[in-house]
C-alpha cells in the first residue's frame, strides 16, 4: 500500500518539479545546486540538478511539516534514478515509475 501512496505522490512531485502543475514548490524546499561544501559530496552526483534539498533551518524545527506532502515526498523523489527523474514528458514519467516501483508491471504489459 505505502508503494501506491509513493506512486501519487512522486507523479505529483514530478508535475511540480518539471513546471507541469498550478503548485509550487515551496520556498523552504529547492533544487539542488552544485557547490564544494560537505552537503553536496552526500549527494550522489554533481550531475544530479534533480534533487531536492529541504532548507535545514526549517523542516526539523517545525512540527508542523512532519507530515507535509513534500517533506514525505522528498526521500522517495530523491532515491528515484535520475534517469526517471529527468523525463519531461509526464505520461511517459508515469511508465518508468511503475516499471521501477513494480518490476512486474513491465512484465504484465508487453502484448
Amino acid at each position: 500500500m505505502s508503494q501506491k501512496f509513493d506512486y501519487n505522490n512522486l507523479s505529483l512531485m514530478h508535475k511540480i518539479v518539471h513546471r507541469n502543475s498550478p503548485i509550487h514548490l515551496p520556498p523552504f524546499i529547492h533544487l539542488y545546486t552544485h557547490d564544494n561544501t560537505a552537503r553536496s559530496s552526500r549527494l550522489k552526483s554533481s550531475k544530479d540538478h534533480l534533487t531536492l534539498v529541504p532548507d535545514s533551518k526549517v523542516l526539523p524545527v517545525l512540527d508542523c511539516f512532519k507530515f507535509n506532502f513534500f517533506n514525505c515526498t522528498l526521500k522517495p523523489w530523491n532515491a528515484l534514478p535520475l534517469d526517471i527523474r529527468e523525463i519531461a514528458n509526464h505520461e511517459t514519467f508515469v511508465v518508468n515509475l511503475k516499471t521501477h516501483l513494480w518490476p512486474s508491471y513491465a512484465t504484465n504489459t508487453v502484448t
